[in-house]
C-alpha cells in the first residue's frame, strides 16, 4: 500500500532518558520540550504503553520505507514500554540515552535499537508502528476518493437510478473501486438483477409465443395457398378438357359438313 506523509516530525528537539513518549510527542509538536533547566515534558500519554493501546490503526509489519512513523516495544524489565521515531531512511531516532540531550539519539535500524534496549532492559520486542502520534494522524493511505460525479455515475450504471443524498455523504471518504463493488454487492442490485431477469424471461416467453403463432400463421397460409394452387389446377384441367371436347365436337361438326357437301356435288355430276 502507498502512504501519504501527513506531518513529518523534527527528531532534532532536547529530550531526557526514559521520557521518551514525551520525546515522540514533542518531534510532532503534541508535547512540551525539555530543557537543561526543567528536564520535563508534558503530552498526551503517559507511556509508550498507553499509546500504543490508543493507536486507532495499529501495524504490526515494518514501518514503510521512505516515511516517518512512531514505532513501539515492549520491554522485559517495564510496563512502561518504548516509542521511538522510524526516520524516512531507515534509521530510528530515540531517546536512548539516559540524562538530558539536546537531539534524539540515531539508531542505524530497528535491529540496532531492540538490540541496544534488549541488553539494558531483559530484552526488547518490536510491537508494530502507528499513524498517530498523540492526538494527530501523521500518516495515512494514499488513496484518492471517488468523486461525487463518479459516484453519480455509478449509482446510474448499477443501480439505475440517481444517487441520494446519504449514498453521496456515505461514499464520500471510499475509493472509485470501493464505491463500484460495494454497490455491486448492495441488496438493491440483487433486487434489480432478479426484478430484470424475470422480465427477460418474460420477454423470451412472449417472443417464443409470438414465433411460434408466427409459424402456425404461416403453415395456415401455405395450407391455403397450397389449396389455392390445387383449386386452380382442377379449374385449368376442366377448362382444358372442356376445350378439347369442344374441338372435337367442332371438327366433328366439320366432316359431317364436308360429307353433305360432298354428297351433293357427287349427285349434281350424275345429273
Amino acid at each position: 500500500m502507498a502512504w501519504k506523509q501527513l506531518k513529518d516530525a523534527n527528531w532534532k528537539i532536547p529530550y531526557v532518558g526514559s521520557w521518551c513518549e514525551g520525546y515522540v510527542e514533542g518531534a510532532w509538536g503534541q508535547a512540551t520540550k525539555p530543557t537543561a533547566n526543567n528536564q520535563t515534558t508534558s503530552g498526551v500519554y503517559g507511556t509508550a504503553t498507553a499509546a500504543w493501546s490508543a493507536q486507532p490503526n495499529k501495524h504490526y509489519d515494518l514501518p514503510p520505507k521512505g516515511k516517518t512513523v512512531p514505532v513501539y516495544f515492549s520491554l522485559g524489565s517495564t510496563t512502561q514500554g518504548h516509542v521511538a521515531i522510524s526516520l524516512d531512511d531507515g534509521q530510528v531516532a530515540s531517546s536512548t540515552q539516559s540524562g538530558f540531550h539536546t537531539q534524539g539519539y540515531i539508531h542505524p535500524n530497528l535491529n540496532d535499537l531492540i538490540t541496544v534496549y534488549g541488553k539494558y532492559n531483559k530484552g526488547c520486542k518490536y510491537l508494530g508502528w502507528g499513524e498517530y502520534v498523540g492526538k494527530i494522524r501523521v500518516i495515512a493511505p494514499d488513496v484518492v476518493y471517488a468523486t461525487q460525479t463518479q459516484i453519480k455515475a455509478l449509482y446510474l450504471q448499477i443501480l439505475e437510478r440517481t444517487a441520494d443524498a446519504g449514498g453521496l455523504k456515505h461514499y464520500a471518504s471510499y475509493t472509485y473501486d470501493f464505491v463500484k463493488n460495494d454497490l455491486y454487492a448492495s441488496a438493491e442490485r440483487k433486487k434489480l438483477e432478479t426484478k430484470k431477469a424475470a422480465a427477460l424471461l418474460a420477454k423470451q416467453k412472449a417472443d417464443a409465443l409470438k414465433a411460434k403463432q408466427e409459424v402456425e400463421a404461416k403453415a395456415l397460409a401455405d395450407a391455403k395457398a397450397a389449396d389455392e394452387l390445387a383449386k386452380q389446377k382442377v379449374e385449368q384441367d376442366a377448362l382444358a378438357k372442356e376445350a378439347q371436347v369442344s374441338d372435337h365436337n367442332f371438327i366433328q361438326v366439320l366432316r359431317e359438313l364436308w360429307n353433305v357437301i360432298w354428297a351433293f356435288i357427287t349427285l349434281k355430276g350424275k345429273q
